[in-house]
C-alpha cells in the first residue's frame, strides 16, 4: 500500500468523522482493498476503530470506522515579550485547551524552567495523554533558520542568536521554532478555500507569511512546502517595506518602514497601552482615535497595496489589529481599491478567522501535518 493512500484515508476520516469502507473509497477513488488494507493499519497504531454500524434500506448493514481524535496530541507554545500562550489540539486541529499567562520573556535558566513547569501544568489531566504528545511547537516573533531551528535573531525579544535547546532543553518530547507570523498564517492557510494567501500581522510589531500552492484536502499537508520563505528566511516581512521615505523610525533603525505606522503599537500608544480601549474609545465617536485610525486605515492601504501589487493574492489581516478590523474591513476596502492598478476592487482582502491564539495554534497544527505525513 502506498504511504499516500494512508495518508489520505486518515485524513478523510478527520475530516467526516464517521464512514463506510465503501464511502471513503467511492470518495477517494481507492479500490476497496486498499481502503481496508489502510483502516487495518491506522486500527494497529491506535489511529482509527469500528463505530457500529450504518442503518440499512436492506441486506447486511455497513460497519462505521471512525478515526480517534484524541490518539495523539499535539501543543502549540506563543512567546512574546510580556506573555506566553499555550494550545493543544488533537486530530481535529481545533483547540480544545487553552490559556494565556503574563510572564515577560528572558533569556535565562529560569524562563526555560517557567515554561516547563506551565506545560505540565496545562496538560494535567488531559485524556490520554500519557505517551501521546507527538510533539511542540513554539511560536516566536524573529528569524528562523528552518534548516537548523536556530533563531537568528529576534529584535522584539531582544536577543540575538539562539539554539532551540536553550527554550526546550527541559521539554521531553520534540520541540520546533517557528516564526510567528508563519503559524499564525497556518491557520488561514488551511482554513482559507484561496489556493495562495498572504498573512499580513498586525502585532506589537508587523509580520507577514506568503503561502503558496495548491491544498490537498485529502492528504497530509507539507504546510512548511507550501511556505514561502526566501533565501535568509526573512521573506514577506512586510512590516520593513519603506512606505513614508525619510519618516518614523523603525525599531529595526531605518526611517519610514510600515512597522511604526501600522503596528497595534501605533493603536493602543493612544489609549494608555491598552488596544481594546482604543477600539471601544473608537467606536464611542472619541475625535483623537477618530483621527489616528483614519491615518492607521491610510497607511495600511498603502501596505496592502503593495503586497497585493507584488502577489497577486488573497491578502488576510490578522494579529492584535486583526481581531477587530473585520467591521472596518469594507472602508479599508475601499481606500486600497483607489490604488489597485489592475482592477478597481480590493474584494481579495479579508479580515483574519483566527485570533489572540493563532500562533500557538498554527504551531500546533504544523506539528500535527507532520505526522500524517510521516505515516
Amino acid at each position: 500500500m502506498r504511504r499516500r493512500n494512508l495518508q489520505q484515508v486518515f485524513r478523510y476520516l478527520i475530516e467526516i468523522e464517521r464512514a463506510s469502507i465503501q464511502d471513503i473509497a467511492d470518495h477517494l477513488n481507492i479500490s476497496r482493498p486498499t481502503v481496508l488494507q489502510a483502516v487495518r493499519t491506522l486500527e494497529n497504531k491506535g489511529l482509527a476503530e469500528e463505530d457500529g454500524k450504518f442503518q440499512s434500506d436492506g441486506g447486511r448493514r455497513a460497519k462505521a470506522v471512525r478515526c480517534i481524535p484524541n490518539a495523539k496530541y499535539a501543543v502549540g507554545i506563543d512567546i512574546t515579550k510580556n506573555h506566553v500562550s499555550l494550545v493543544v489540539t488533537d486530530f481535529t486541529e481545533k483547540p480544545i485547551r487553552q490559556i494565556r499567562i503574563a510572564h515577560p520573556f528572558e533569556k535565562s535558566e529560569e524562563y526555560r524552567s517557567f515554561l516547563h513547569e506551565e506545560l505540565e501544568k496545562f496538560l494535567k489531566d488531559l485524556p490520554n495523554a500519557e505517551g501521546n504528545l507527538l510533539g511542540i511547537g513554539i511560536s516566536v516573533p524573529g528569524i528562523i533558520n528552518e534548516n537548523n531551528g536556530y533563531l537568528l535573531i529576534s529584535n522584539v525579544l531582544g536577543i540575538g542568536e539562539m539554539s532551540q535547546e536553550e527554550l526546550t532543553g527541559k521539554f521531553s518530547v520534540k520541540a520546533i521554532l517557528i516564526n510567528d507570523a508563519n503559524a499564525a498564517g497556518i491557520t488561514e492557510f488551511l482554513q482559507d478555500t484561496a489556493e495562495s494567501i498572504f498573512y499580513l500581522g498586525l502585532n506589537n510589531s508587523v509580520g507577514g507569511a506568503f503561502f503558496k500552492g495548491t491544498k490537498d484536502s485529502g492528504a497530509g499537508i507539507n504546510i512548511m512546502g507550501r511556505l514561502f520563505t526566501g533565501t535568509h528566511w526573512h521573506s514577506a516581512e512586510a512590516g520593513h517595506m519603506v512606505i513614508h521615505p525619510g519618516g518614523k523610525t523603525c525599531y529595526c533603525g531605518k526611517k519610514g518602514c510600515a512597522d511604526p505606522y501600522v503596528s497595534a503599537l501605533t493603536l493602543s500608544d493612544h489609549a494608555d497601552g491598552n488596544l481594546e480601549l482604543f477600539f471601544q474609545r473608537l467606536q464611542e465617536g472619541d475625535p483623537e482615535c477618530g483621527r489616528v485610525w483614519e491615518a492607521y486605515l491610510d497607511d495600511l492601504a498603502i501596505v496592502v497595496d503593495n503586497i497585493y501589487t507584488l502577489f497577486d493574492c488573497r491578502v488576510v489581516i490578522g494579529g492584535y489589529v486583526g481581531n477587530h478590523i473585520a467591521p472596518y474591513i469594507g472602508i479599508l476596502r475601499d481606500r486600497v481599491s483607489s490604488k489597485n492598478t489592475f482592477e478597481k476592487n480590493a474584494s481579495y482582502l479579508y479580515a483574519g478567522m483566527f485570533h489572540q491564539e493563532a500562533p500557538a495554534l498554527g504551531a500546533s497544527i504544523h506539528i500535527i501535518e507532520q505526522y500524517i505525513l510521516s505515516l
